[in-house]
Formats: C-alpha cells, sequence, structure tokens
C-alpha cells in the first residue's frame, strides 16, 4: 500500500501516538506500506521504528536492534558487491533458488526478534492478494501450530536485555500469533521431515506470486513491514559495478514470539471486521 503521508510529520503532530497506532495496525493488516519522497534523517527513521513498537504495546525493554556482526544499519551495493556478484554468478543456472534463499524475517536468530522495520532508500539504480497461510490445508495447520524451529546465525545486549552472547540460536513457534492485529500467521520432527516441511512451506511463499507486493523504488522511499507476519528479500536486478544502492535499514525489536491457539488466520478476522469496522490512517496537516 502506497500512503502519501510524511513521517517527519506524524512524529511531530500533537496527536503522534494516536496516528502512529492507526498506522502501525495497517502496516500490521496489510503487511507492509510505502512512504514515497520521505524527507528524513536517520535519527528520525530509528524513532519512527522504535515508536511503532512503543505504541502497539512492545515490552519497555525492547528499543532497537544492533546487528551483532557488522553493527551498523547501512544496506550498500558497494559493501556488499563482493560477495553478492559472487553469489549472483554461482547461481545465475538457478534463479529461483537464489530468490528464495533471500526470502526471510529480520533478526529471527534472536530471542526477542523484530517487530517493525524501516527501509529508506538514499540512492537507487535504474529500474529495469497476501494470504499464503490460507494454503495450508487445516489440517497441515494443526500440525504445524505444535512445533517449534530453530534459527541461528558480539554480545548484547542488541536493543533488548534477553537479546546476548554469542551463540546466537532462538527457538520460535512455527506459527506465531501477531500480537497487534491477532492473526497467527522444527525441532520436533526429524531432520527429512523438516526438510520437507521447511521446503513446502518456503516454496508456498516463493512461487505463489499472487501473494506478493514488489516496490519499484525511487530516491528517499521508504518501506516499514512487520516481521511477525511478512518475508521479504531484495532483487538483485541492477548491475553492483555500474550502479549504487544505498540506504539504512531500523529494526525495531518487538516481544518472544509466542502461539495463541485462539488466534485466527488474515481471512478469518477480515471476514467477521468487514462490517465492524475499517481501519483508516487519520490525516494530519502541519
Amino acid at each position: 500500500m502506497n500512503c502519501r503521508i510524511q513521517i517527519r510529520d506524524l512524529l511531530n503532530a500533537p496527536n503522534s501516538d494516536e496516528l502512529l497506532l492507526d498506522l502501525a495496525v495497517l502496516i500490521s493488516e496489510r503487511g507492509v506500506v510505502f512512504l514515497r519522497d520521505q524527507d528524513l534523517t536517520f535519527e528520525e527513521q530509528k524513532d519512527f521504528a522504535n515508536r511503532l513498537g512503543k505504541v502497539t504495546g512492545k515490552p519497555a525493554t525492547s528499543g532497537l536492534h544492533s546487528h551483532p556482526i557488522n553493527k551498523n544499519y547501512a544496506i550498500s551495493s558497494e559493501l556488499d558487491k563482493t560477495y553478492t556478484n559472487q553469489f549472483i554468478k554461482a547461481r545465475l543456472s538457478n534463479r529461483s533458488e537464489l530468490h528464495s534463499q533471500q526470502w526471510h524475517s529480520d533478526v529471527t536468530f534472536e530471542p526477542i526478534p523484530s517487530d517493525y522495520a524501516v527501509l529508506r532508500l538514499r540512492e537507487v539504480p535504474p529500474r529495469r492478494a497476501y494470504e499464503v497461510y490460507e494454503r495450508l490445508s487445516p489440517a497441515f495447520r494443526i500440525f504445524l501450530e505444535g512445533l517449534t524451529a530453530t534459527t541461528l546465525i558480539n554480545p548484547g545486549p542488541r536493543g533488548a536485555p534477553e537479546d546476548v552472547g554469542t551463540h546466537l540460536s532462538a527457538v520460535h513457534p512455527v506459527i506465531r500469533t501477531n500480537p497487534v492485529t491477532g492473526w497467527k500467521g522444527i525441532n520436533e520432527l526429524s531432520k527429512d521431515e523438516s526438510d520437507l516441511v521447511l521446503q513446502q512451506l518456503f516454496d508456498l511463499a516463493v512461487q505463489n506470486h499472487d501473494v506478493h507486493v514488489r516496490h519499484h523504488w525511487n530516491k528517499n522511499d521508504v518501506a516499514v513491514w512487520d516481521n511477525r507476519s511478512t518475508f521479504h528479500a531484495a532483487t538483485a536486478d541492477f548491475d553492483f559495478d555500474q550502479y549504487l544502492r544505498l540506504g539504512e535499514r531500523a529494526a525495531s525489536l518487538g516481544e518472544r514470539p509466542y502461539f495463541d491457539p485462539n488466534s485466527k488466520s488474515r481471512r478469518e478476522a477480515l471476514v467477521l471486521n468487514k462490517e465492524t469496522k475499517t481501519t483508516v490512517v487519520t490525516s494530519y496537516e502541519p
């Protein structure tokens, strides 16, 4: 969804918390929101990410994530050029593998992963339906809801007191509940079973293009997404030796992932709310 608003206006509005809460709910319901041509400092970007989490009730101990390896927030094709070019050249014969390996949610290796992430690109190269969970059979949903998964990747804390240590591993529910919407969006299996289940889930997300949204970036665009309910990937569709892509990402940390068996899927919740509530982002004129 594209929103014609300025983040700086939201941050400085007299009813800022109310406006940010409306926007956060919209982001969680839609998965991602794009805001064009934002005049924004990086400090404002970080404040925006952190406040989205705060107004939706994240723990007071959860702040912004600090990456355990590079400790910065830069998104740069120049910094990653050597690795990325080697990665692409090694997989030109299998583009589906390249793309599927890039699909991810942010910092799932942490006990307290990200809720909202805010990405702004300052330099961009030239340009060259949304319900995966619903496509699982009811029996397969029940099977998955009792499972957990382990994610592996600087001592902390890295934005939350629980995100500490050099053993970068965290166990989370395979199906988790988003606390903003209440929607539900593998260690108990053998390796072969786990590989089969994970591959089916990855294929479901990556190969169904009608559940994807693709954004054509312009300079100073901002993307905000809910890591608890979405995957994202960068598209390597430009020459890294000729063009520069540069930006920053701020990732707010949320709550420890959990599963509420009474939570509803996105479709179930939208059908129930269709006649009773419509989410609207209140406009503000400075």
